[in-house]
């Protein structure tokens, strides 16, 4: 039994005498427990800019940049990379804010708002990055269809002749399921690091909404 466990155990006697310095010690440990969770959090988000940022100079993604580069035009990849780039420090900034804000002595009812945001930031975190990946997915390979050489002969080789518009719809068809199951890899992954802490999170909500009932 840790000493969160024995707190509370603690504040659950208060009816049979004990003082209310336990429900302000249960109160004080988990603040300072959901701190840290929301640090871990802020700490997993850069080491993921850090591991993006990194990837980018390794030989095979130049390779694969140059590549995209000739099937979207130079605009629209660099034009993504900025967006994506951006995005991820908005949301880094708003992690450490929350972090900040967490870390602060505040009342319960205070807390108990800031883990709410915390929770909401990070769902909107996951589900941008997934929608991201999809819609970006989705315009890479309707553009392969015209701009990737070996894509466009295959399509218009003359044993396809006529049937052009099916192959363009079964591949963008596998696209589609190729996107959506790399897309559930993702968030089965993202629910796996980051899934934990948001449960330990939602645990201390639950906690602090005792204390201030």
């Amino acid at each position: 039994m840790d000493q969160l466990d024995i707190l509370k155990e603690n504040w659950k006697q208060q009816e049979k005498g004990l003082p209310k310095f336990s429900t302000t010690a249960l109160s004080s440990m988990l603040h300072k427990k959901s701190s840290n969770i929301v640090k871990w959090l802020l700490y997993i988000a850069l080491i993921e800019f850090a591991l993006l940022t990194l990837a980018s100079f390794l030989p095979f993604m130049t390779d694969a940049r140059d590549e995209a580069i000739e099937i979207t035009g130079e605009s629209f990849h660099y034009g993504t990379y900025v967006f994506s780039y951006i995005a991820l420090m908005i949301f880094v900034y708003l992690f450490y804010r929350n972090y900040r804000r967490i870390s602060a002595v505040q009342p319960v009812k205070e807390l108990l708002r800031n883990i709410i945001i915390t929770r909401k930031t990070m769902r909107a975190y996951i589900w941008f990055n997934l929608a991201f990946v999809f819609v970006y997915g989705v315009i890479f390979s309707i553009l392969m269809l015209e701009n990737d050489p070996r894509i466009y002969n295959m399509v218009h080789a003359p044993s396809n002749a006529g049937h052009e518009l099916k192959i363009k719809l079964m591949f963008l068809g596998f696209t589609f399921i190729y996107l959506l199951v790399m897309c559930l890899v993702i968030y089965g992954i993202y629910s796996l690091i980051y899934g934990i802490l948001l449960k330990r999170l939602k645990r201390n909500y639950k906690e602090l909404s005792k204390i201030e009932m």
